[in-house]
């Protein structure tokens, strides 16, 4: 594990439809299992941010780009990113040249069949691979998001020294896939010494 102690992490959600979004009981960066991350990583002095991206029913990259190029992001820095959320940030890491502490994808998609227009329009950059200590890529098994195989199997191929955590019961990681809010597993990774028994 890296001796580098992690001054901030910022939690970068993915995309919903129109209806989920108007109609839901939260806002994607309150959704799933940001809340409860968010408040365990600030209890151990980690300070915490869950931006909340623009329009996530419709994205465009360059809007999601500038509310991320607000925080401070550093090798002291943790990113985590769910869904289109990950493929967001791996563009972003790209363009930006910016080095990181850890970079954890959950349920990583990068729009591999091209469904989100313009929003994930990019190759993934093997120079991203020098720019983080430890890259960990968590999946499930029984995700049934159409295209989130492709992506797991290219960012394996372009980014090698990703760690991946694989489960079989945990769907896309929203809080009804994992029937509770929090998520442990996720947090060990964050902080922990060890890895999930779940992983492969």
């Amino acid at each position: 594990m890296t001796s580098i102690i992690p001054r901030n992490a910022i939690l970068v959600h993915g995309c919903c439809d129109e209806e989920e979004f108007y109609g839901g009981e939260s806002s994607p960066s309150n959704s799933h299992w940001f809340p409860w991350l968010q408040k365990e990583l600030i209890k151990r002095d980690i300070e915490t941010q869950t931006p909340e991206m623009p329009r996530p029913y419709r994205p465009e990259y360059a809007a999601w780009k500038q509310v991320l190029d607000y925080f401070s992001i550093d090798r002291h820095s943790i990113l985590v990113a769910h869904s289109c959320g990950a493929g967001f940030v791996l563009r972003w890491l790209a363009d930006e040249m910016r080095s990181v502490q850890k970079l954890i994808l959950v349920a990583p998609w990068i729009d591999p069949f091209g469904t989100r227009g313009s929003f994930l329009d990019f190759e993934l950059d093997s120079k991203v691979d020098s720019m983080f200590d430890e890259m960990h890529v968590m999946h499930s098994d029984d995700d049934d998001v159409d295209g989130l195989r492709e992506s797991i199997e290219s960012l394996i191929k372009v980014y090698p020294r990703a760690q991946c955590h694989r489960f079989c019961d945990k769907g896309h990681f929203s809080r009804s896939d994992l029937c509770t809010e929090a998520f442990p597993e996720l947090l060990d990774v964050i902080v922990g010494d060890k890895s999930p028994a779940a992983d492969s």
